[in-house]
């Protein structure tokens, strides 16, 4: 985070004035000091009310030498805002680390790219422009890396609540790649001024311009904004102390959060006493602190031993351990993978990630892997030599796979069941990579639970949905249905006989019933909507939640509309 100390026009014209707020600038511990290089020529003409003014602040090249001296002595960084070619060029002259780019000057394409061409850092005012008009600015200067968007309305002053913070992370979140800055014209006399720039500190911000002043009851010009030498002192190690609380990005337990969840964490104990060979219910077993645990056969999901065996008899409140479970129930995850397609070729093997070549596929089996209630992944591969690629595919991954007939999708899903000895089978198509993985846990403690044949969870985007199945039931389905229930539409048997198979519908919440949206990928257009996504999400998320999918979009309305003519379709197959 860098710290600048914005002297504005509070110089006025006076050299001595201008090294005072310098040295008070450095020793507040200031990262850099900004002063406006006036030339009223530049900003005004001689008729405009305030020309005199400008005129006033106009000091010669040997006075702001001095200032660029001081300032380098003392190693700071100089910074300048620019108005025209002899600003420009002075700034330039002067071994500036950067110039800025006020908001009076960002329609001067000229100035700006020429900046952009010359300067290390250019800082580029955004307060009061219309978004359609930064886009614009964006688009044309996207080959640039060394610009940095200035968020913050000037209203001499500008009242808190005017602000609107909330903007700059929607900014943000707009802009992905692209550095923030935060320029504060708030009152500088208000206690809650002092604080604001603190609130833009998790929003990704690289800068924060405060005013600095002599002392307020001088009122030197821009003192309303400004802080003097000593509360801006304050205010840096304030912001220098909260800074540390962001703390590392990255999605990784440190030591001390490792150790406190080791002491502080539950773990799956018994709830009654239980016997050598009882098969785990939901009611045998809850979550409790237990003192001096084993971190490395600890369980802490009770998904974890529902339907397994116990090996010894345990007391009520002792801790169930990994290697005192038997498993007699195995959930393995299921792909019917092909080629073959009318509408695009090999859709699993699709990049998401063009840059990485990242395919659908590869993203898949990551969610997949990161759900500890499915023990194993088979590819269920489509007889041919087209679909060698999936067996390629299989074997660079280390994964189990076994090829059946083309057509026959449920005989090729039962096949995995065999090969992986499982007794459940946990289905999506390897073509739709944002299924609801937040849900799956629960869906397959309810599912043994309830000893279900099937659960299904509908009522969702198109491609988030899944079903898990009892591997007997499919093979029940297999025996006593046709050839159309041993297509694709391989768990239509089952939901057309509910009478004679027990099932789990998963209820969803209002916010995830969005049969309007689609998530799968059949079409170009799937893939594009698809990549944008993944595009958006993947420095934030390992496993994208479909809830934050479904925000997105609905932000984004035009990546809705490119699918739209096949939601209807999708919606006439959903469960299928």
């Amino acid at each position: 985070m860098n710290i600048i100390a914005e002297v504005a026009q509070g110089f006025e014209g006076n050299l001595r004035q201008a090294e005072l707020l310098a040295l008070g600038a450095i020793r507040a511990g200031a990262d850099a000091i900004k002063y406006q290089l006036v030339y009223a020529d530049e900003l005004a003409t001689p008729d405009y009310q305030y020309y005199n003014f400008f005129k006033s602040l106009e000091m010669d090249d040997h006075a702001w030498e001095s200032i660029a001296s001081l300032i380098k002595k003392h190693q700071k960084k100089l910074f300048f805002d620019i108005y025209g070619d002899k600003s420009y060029q002075l700034a330039k002259k002067l071994g500036a680390s950067g110039v800025k780019i006020s908001t009076t000057d960002f329609y001067n394409e000229d100035l700006i790219k020429k900046a952009l061409n010359a300067f290390e850092t250019v800082f580029i005012s955004i307060g009061g422009i219309p978004i359609e008009e930064i886009d614009n600015l964006v688009r044309k200067i996207a080959l640039y890396d060394n610009f940095i968007l200035m968020y913050g309305f000037q209203a001499e002053p500008t009242n808190v609540e005017d602000n609107h913070l909330l903007r700059l992370a929607r900014l943000k979140d707009r802009y992905q790649h692209i550095y923030f800055g935060f320029m504060d014209h708030s009152i500088g006399y208000l206690e809650e001024s002092f604080y604001l720039p603190i609130m833009v500190l998790n929003m990704g911000i690289t800068y924060i311009e405060k005013h600095i002043t002599l002392d307020p009851l001088l009122k030197i010009e821009d003192h309303i904004s400004a802080l003097e030498p000593q509360k801006f002192k304050k205010f840096v190690c304030t912001i220098r102390k909260m800074q540390k609380a962001l703390g590392n990005p990255e999605l990784i337990l440190t030591e001390k959060e490792k150790e406190y969840q080791n002491k502080a964490g539950k773990v799956v104990v018994a709830k009654r006493n239980l016997s050598p060979g009882d098969i785990i219910q939901e009611q045998d077993v809850e979550l409790k602190r237990v003192r001096n645990g084993n971190s490395e056969k600890q369980i802490t999901r009770l998904s974890h031993v529902l339907g397994k065996t116990i090996n010894l008899p345990l007391e009520m409140n002792a801790e169930i351990t990994k290697d005192m479970l038997l498993s007699n129930r195995k959930l393995v995850a299921a792909l019917a993978c092909r080629v073959k397609s009318s509408r695009l070729y090999a859709k699993p093997l699709q990049n998401l990630d063009i840059d990485k070549q990242r395919t659908i596929l590869d993203y898949i089996l990551s969610c997949l892997k990161e759900e500890a209630c499915i023990e194993e992944i088979v590819l269920g591969i489509s007889r041919g030599e087209e679909n060698a690629v999936f067996i390629d595919y299989a074997k660079k991954n280390n994964l189990p796979y076994i090829i059946g007939d083309e057509n026959d999708v449920l005989m090729r899903l039962i096949q995995c069941g065999v090969e992986s000895k499982a007794t459940d089978i946990f289905r999506i198509t390897p073509e739709s990579p944002y299924t609801y993985y937040e849900a799956v846990e629960n869906a397959w403690i309810e599912h043994i639970s309830g000893d279900y044949d099937a659960t299904f969870l509908d009522e969702v985007p198109d491609g988030s949905g899944f079903e898990i199945f009892k591997l007997n039931a499919l093979q029940f389905s297999h025996h006593n249905g046709d050839e159309r229930h041993r297509s694709e539409l391989c768990s239509l048997y089952i939901r057309e006989n509910r009478e004679i198979f027990n099932i789990n519908q998963i209820d969803v919440s209002k916010k995830m019933k969005r049969t309007d949206l689609r998530l799968t990928v059949d079409y170009p257009e799937d893939l594009i909507l698809c990549r944008s996504i993944y595009t958006h999400f993947k420095d934030r998320f390992s496993n994208i939640p479909l809830n934050e999918i479904i925000l997105y979009l609905d932000k984004n309305p035009y990546l809705k509309a490119l699918v739209q003519k096949y939601v209807e379709d999708g919606l006439k197959n959903m469960y299928l």
